[in-house]
């Protein structure tokens, strides 16, 4: 799951931005405020992920992307889009837009396939302060539920201030 997460992470922030350089910039937020999952979520390390946890007991992430250098302002559907694209064989569950953090938000829950393994993801993704913020919770189809109440308390205890 752990090379999942890179996966993930290397696509979004190379493929979000349109610029006239090949390689686009990115520029994770700096000021945010979260409460770390409990354990048995461990902190993951990674050079590509600002922040990350994994439940080692199941294999289910938690995890924070960020980008405060996109001049091209992409819409959340788009941002969605593009964090979404990793998956084969997509199943949108869930679309709901909603005021997150006094902003628009866009929230979705799709199925489908990483690295071949059935999966789950429920991301969640504002813009504020001139950045674009993405609060992704994935796993297993079997396993997926067994944290989704300790990301949902993750998210209401984000804050962008």
């Amino acid at each position: 799951m752990k090379k999942i997460y890179l996966i993930l992470a290397l696509f979004i922030f190379s493929s979000a931005c349109v610029s006239v350089n090949l390689a686009p910039k990115h520029v994770p937020a700096e000021k945010y405020e979260f409460k770390a999952p409990p354990e048995p979520f461990e902190e993951l390390e990674s050079d590509q992920i600002k922040k990350a946890w994994q439940n080692k007991t199941n294999g289910n992430s938690i995890s924070i992307f960020s980008n405060c250098d996109d001049t091209s302002d992409p819409s959340l559907d788009y941002l969605q889009k593009e964090l979404l694209s990793v998956l084969e064989d997509q199943v949108v569950e869930k679309k709901e837009k909603a005021t997150f953090n006094q902003r628009a938000s866009l929230t979705t829950t799709t199925q489908g396939k990483m690295d071949g393994v059935q999966v789950k993801m429920k991301t969640m993704t504002f813009k504020k302060n001139y950045c674009s913020f993405s609060l992704n919770y994935v796993g297993t189809i079997k396993r997926f539920d067994e944290d989704l109440q300790t990301f949902n308390k993750f998210i209401n205890e984000f804050r962008v201030p």
